[in-house]
């Protein structure tokens, strides 16, 4: 039978533990998320007017980017998502504007740098332009 001593030592060796796991980093978790949703125009050359492909871009617009996700103005998309879905659309979960936030509210820990998935090869030139006029 474990004893109340031992039974508060587990608890407070245990407890650094369970809160390292729960960081919520830009590498491991904001980036896949900013990456997915928000840098295809917010990058170089494209129509977002500040780039978001390093940690220091989006961590110095991090508590705006929390605030126009959380009001669904961020990414931009006109169809509503409760009703019908489409091909390629841009809508962030619940999940992913929660972790957000959370990112945020912790102050925008950077992490491991080799956790971050890095950016994704992107299109260039006009989509339009690669297809085959009939």
């Amino acid at each position: 039978m474990m004893t109340m001593d031992k039974l508060c030592f587990v608890v407070l060796v245990s407890f650094p533990i369970l809160g390292q796991a729960q960081t919520v980093t830009f590498h491991a978790d904001i980036a896949p998320i900013v990456y997915g949703h928000c840098a295809s125009c917010h990058r170089e050359g494209e129509i977002g007017p500040m780039p978001f492909t390093t940690y220091s871009e989006v961590a110095a617009y991090g508590e705006f980017i929390e605030y126009v996700t959380s009001i669904g103005y961020m990414p931009p998309w006109s169809p509503d998502a409760d009703y019908s879905h489409f091909v390629g659309e841009n809508v962030l979960t619940q999940n992913e504007r929660e972790t957000l936030s959370t990112w945020v509210s912790n102050g925008k820990p950077e992490g491991d740098a080799a956790d971050n998935p890095g950016l994704p090869d992107f299109l260039t030139g006009s989509r339009l332009a690669s297809q085959t006029m009939c």
